[in-house]
């Protein structure tokens, strides 16, 4: 999956470079007209995050272990957005969440992000702050800059880094190897850049591989695309939360 990143001025060279905290992936019909855009963030406002970590507190604190999986994680926003939470949330007992498994088929987005630099916007580092308790510094590095484009370069600090495990994944193949149990999937604003003969096999493959105590997190494009009443229809049961689905 090509990535077409927002491109702005680098501080350190003063060139055209990729602000990869913005990256837009555009999904195009058949003749290249693009039907719409995605933009990842931290800390997306289509879910309510705090309500979310409430939510898993209760049904996963008797499970040992809980596996997290975030498919299409571009520039890694969302799982480092996931581990800020639940590691302020939940502290020692967080442990069990760890490491996120973030998943991207796109190898030059993967390489950025194992570069430990990326371009963060104010309404994000404000969103980082909030839902750290006012802990940025401790999850992210920023040196001494003069924003631009209401953005800062940041490195990831090992706080951070230590909880998610980057790879390259095919989502159609990877999701055959999703555990069973007390596991949660983030399908977010991915489905519509996976073909269309594929998207049933996909979500018929999570819905079925996830068989006891999991969870379903999808977007608004796939909200968009129905994609919340097939996963009632395979069983699983829509929670109070935005996006949010259970068995």
């Amino acid at each position: 999956m090509r990535i077409s990143p927002v491109t702005q001025n680098s501080y350190t060279t003063g060139r055209r470079a990729p602000a990869f905290q913005s990256i837009i992936r555009n999904v195009k019909d058949s003749e290249g007209n693009i039907k719409n855009s995605n933009t990842t963030c931290f800390f997306r406002q289509d879910l309510h995050w705090n309500e979310l970590a409430t939510y898993m507190d209760n049904k996963y604190r008797n499970s040992e272990k809980v596996n997290i999986y975030s498919y299409g994680c571009s520039d890694g926003s969302e799982p480092m957005s996931m581990a800020v939470l639940l590691n302020e949330r939940f502290k020692f007992n967080a442990r069990k969440y760890f490491p996120i498994m973030a998943k991207d088929n796109d190898d030059f987005i993967l390489d950025k992000i194992r570069s430990s630099c990326t371009r963060m916007y104010f309404r994000d580092i404000d969103a980082v702050i909030h839902y750290s308790q006012n802990n940025l510094g401790k999850y992210f590095v920023i040196n001494n800059q003069l924003p631009e484009n209401e953005s800062m370069i940041v490195h990831p600090s090992y706080e951070t880094k230590s909880k998610i495990r980057y790879s390259k994944a095919d989502v159609i193949k990877d999701v055959h190897r999703l555990p069973e149990k007390d596991t949660v999937v983030m399908l977010r604003n991915i489905l519509p850049y996976i073909p269309e003969d594929k998207r049933n096999s996909v979500i018929n493959t999570v819905t079925t591989k996830l068989k006891d105590n999991c969870m379903i997190i999808i977007g608004d494009l796939e909200d968009s695309m129905g994609i919340g009443e097939k996963l009632e229809a395979a069983g699983f049961k829509k929670t109070p939360l935005n996006h949010v689905y259970e068995n």
